[in-house]
């Protein structure tokens, strides 16, 4: 098997959609043209909980020496993704979380090889691991307001490609 995206978060969106466990506890129902998305490479507006948000943090790169072509091949070594949970308790929440974890750390290996296009042709990833995760302050707290959690969980993964 083999995932072409767009983008990183694309792909892992991609990956997510593989597991109906994932697509049920989210609920979600997108089957590519109909049905409710909840995974999300942008900003949610107006979606019930749960969902959850890919936010690309930055890469690293390393440049190889300029090939005969006029092509620079490189790695993004050490670059950053953190994915957003957002749910109605703090357990279900961090069950979310685990599922998501599960689904993704070495995803890689197991749903590989994931591509997206580049510059000048296509990037591949390399690795894709699991290196942090946290419960994100909510500024949407109030008297009135519906007990809300954020959990943060933040991915470390390499890729390579040509520029």
């Amino acid at each position: 098997m083999s995932i072409s995206a767009v983008s990183v978060p694309d792909a892992l969106c991609q990956v997510l959609r593989l597991s109906s466990t994932i697509k049920t506890a989210f609920g979600d129902t997108w089957d590519g043209t109909t049905g409710d998305s909840k995974f999300f490479t942008d900003w949610a507006d107006q979606v019930d909980r749960p969902y959850l948000v890919f936010d690309e943090v930055g890469e690293n790169y390393d440049f190889d020496t300029l090939q005969p072509t006029g092509i620079h091949s490189f790695r993004a070594d050490e670059s950053v993704i953190r994915c957003w949970i957002v749910q109605s308790g703090r357990l279900a929440t961090r069950q979310l979380a685990a599922l998501v974890c599960n689904a993704l750390n070495n995803c890689d290996q197991t749903n590989g090889p994931i591509t997206w296009p580049d510059f000048n042709g296509t990037c591949k990833l390399l690795d894709f691991r699991m290196r942090r995760a946290e419960f994100a302050p909510n500024p949407y707290i109030g008297p009135a307001a519906p007990a809300t959690f954020v959990r943060v969980v933040t991915f470390n993964y390499t890729y390579q490609g040509y520029i």
